[in-house]
């Protein structure tokens, strides 16, 4: 009688236990589900906000072709561009002055001639000899 009422007990305990840790695994699971849910939610909202841009972006830089294609027009557009750009940035960054966009802007350009002079065709490119050849690049 002791014997089959240990293993009642035993075999209660041992429901109760699996029964709670069923329980807790599946609120878990439900929880990593709705978490799951909203971060693909988000991630497609951002893909969504990342795609209109990138087309604003295109957008701007046709106008900016187009407009820079033609001389007069373009001389003017590039001024007005060049404006623009610098008092946004200005807004961006306040404490700043012409001079820190100036070095900024000298720097980025710098930055990305190399990438802009490999792109153009070989007839329009710089010949070899124009391209000057630094010290760190010697060692």
């Amino acid at each position: 009688m002791v014997s089959f009422l240990r293993n009642t007990t035993f075999a209660i305990l041992l429901i109760i236990s699996l029964a709670s840790l069923a329980v807790s695994a599946s609120i878990w699971a439900v929880s990593q589900t709705m978490r799951v849910t909203a971060m693909s939610k988000a991630v497609a909202t951002q893909a969504i906000q990342n795609r209109q841009q990138i087309a604003r972006l295109k957008a701007k830089a046709r106008i900016r072709r187009i407009a820079t294609a033609v001389p007069i027009v373009g001389l003017g557009a590039a001024g007005y561009f060049e404006e623009r750009d610098r008092r946004e940035w200005l807004d961006a960054n306040p404490g700043k002055t012409n001079a820190d966009y100036a070095c900024e802007i000298a720097a980025l350009t710098a930055d990305v001639m190399d990438e802009v002079l490999a792109e153009l065709p070989m007839t329009i490119q710089l010949p070899e000899w124009a391209i000057p050849v630094c010290e760190s690049e010697l060692r």
